[in-house]
């Protein structure tokens, strides 16, 4: 069989050669595995198509140079331009379908990469120091979500910084050494680990600060809603049980200006419909937090909040202070 057969029968049947998306599966390196095997095939079916087109100019010069004598009908003429026009056509499609393809890949690598620091928020990391001297975590280490320091030949002979990057993070911190550890970026303020301790801290690309994740005093719980937003609500279990929410008293405090405090309220819902601040209610629900539409906080000498803040604010740190007044669980 020709090369003129061969392709034109592929390319001329009901079923085209790559008539849907490939079946992708959920994992991004199998779709990457499938990719890489339908583009060289599509190269291949490329690479036919024009070896069929030379053939077809070839023969189509051949009629034109018989025409004149009556060697081919006018029809015979006719079909076979139509053909080159086709092959024509179904190139273009390949080529096309080959650089969408192309393209997916290099999405698909860079999701690959992503998943992959998601991947790392749930394992842990530790860095063994080895010289008497400040330590900047690698960008590898940044992506870990537990972060570990250990001194196993007890090199250090004072407190240290630890220096992360200047990326917005939350992370476990691990002081396994025998001196204070600071936490910091390369310009920010940080936070002092003592020997021992652990503590979940927040990065907001500039500085370091304590996360605060539900820390237990008897009947008061601090309970961490990490970073939230304008123009949004949020439920959350009370510690002390949703169903006891009538013998609670809750208070929501962000941290602005180097502070934690509540921020008062204030909106003009008759006239401008406008919110700022953030508030914090316990009921049936669990513990719920309301931020303004416009701001979680507005000047302190408008709502009366406690941060000496003179602008507003879409988004921060935050956490809900609960006091049960029953017995202590």
């Amino acid at each position: 069989m020709s090369t003129i057969t061969q392709v034109i029968s592929e390319f001329t049947t009901d079923e085209q050669p790559l008539r849907t998306e490939p079946d992708f599966s959920l994992k991004t390196d199998n779709y990457h595995v499938k990719l890489n095997t339908v583009i060289p095939q599509i190269n291949t079916w490329s690479s036919q198509v024009n070896t069929v087109k030379d053939e077809i100019n070839t023969k189509a010069e051949q009629v034109a140079n018989q025409a004149v004598d009556g060697g081919y009908s006018q029809t015979y003429i006719n079909d076979t331009f139509a053909t080159i026009s086709d092959l024509n056509t179904t190139n273009t499609n390949l080529n096309t379908t080959n650089s969408n393809l192309n393209t997916t890949n290099s999405n698909l690598t860079a999701l690959d990469d992503e998943v992959a620091v998601l991947e790392k928020k749930n394992l842990s990391v530790a860095h063994n120091i080895t010289s008497d001297a400040d330590y900047t975590l690698t960008a590898d280490e940044n992506d870990y979500g537990r972060i570990e320091i250990t001194d196993t030949s007890t090199v250090l002979t004072g407190a240290i910084s630890i220096i992360t990057d200047n990326q917005d993070s939350t992370f476990l911190f691990v002081n396994s050494t025998a001196q204070t550890l600071t936490v910091k970026t390369s310009a920010g303020a940080g936070i002092d680990v003592l020997t021992g301790e652990a503590y979940h801290l927040f990065n907001d690309g500039v500085d370091i600060f304590k996360s605060n994740t539900r820390t237990d005093s008897g009947n008061v719980k601090i309970v961490s809603l990490g970073t939230i937003y304008n123009n949004n609500r949020y439920v959350i279990d009370n510690p002390f049980g949703n169903e006891n929410y009538e013998g609670c008293t809750v208070r929501a405090e962000v941290y602005l200006n180097g502070l934690w405090s509540d921020t008062g309220f204030d909106g003009n819902a008759g006239t401008g419909l406008k919110g700022y601040g953030t508030k914090a209610h316990s009921n049936l629900e669990g513990i719920v937090v309301q931020t303004g539409n416009i701001s979680l906080v507005v000047q302190s000498y408008l709502a009366g909040g406690g941060h000496g803040y003179t602008s507003t604010s879409t988004s921060a740190l935050a956490r809900v202070i609960v006091i049960y007044h029953g017995e202590a669980k």
